[in-house]
């Protein structure tokens, strides 16, 4: 990683002109990705399945809410029928 866009290029440099130097970065690199959360597919998976949970967790609450009256939701089609209309006895 380099900080600069001159570092950057210094470095590109310096891994084409020294093919020892580029394969032990490529070494690093392999390395490196046992421990990199991108590679880890299991981890990635176990997160996921807990963030469904969690939606299901707050899905479930909010049905509970609505359904106890803590949130009132009307039905759009019958929005402006009066409560004494026919329609509704």
């Amino acid at each position: 990683m380099t900080a600069s866009l001159a570092d950057y290029e210094s470095l590109a440099l310096t891994l084409a002109r020294d093919a020892g130097a580029l394969a032990a970065l490529r070494q690093k690199l392999v390395r490196n990705i046992a421990a990199a959360p991108l590679f880890d597919a299991d981890r990635s998976r176990r997160n996921l399945e807990a963030a469904y949970r969690r939606w299901q967790r707050l899905r479930r609450a909010a049905a509970r809410r609505e359904f106890r009256g803590g949130r009132h939701r009307r039905d759009s089609s019958s929005a402006n029928i009066p409560v004494n209309s026919p329609v509704n006895n």
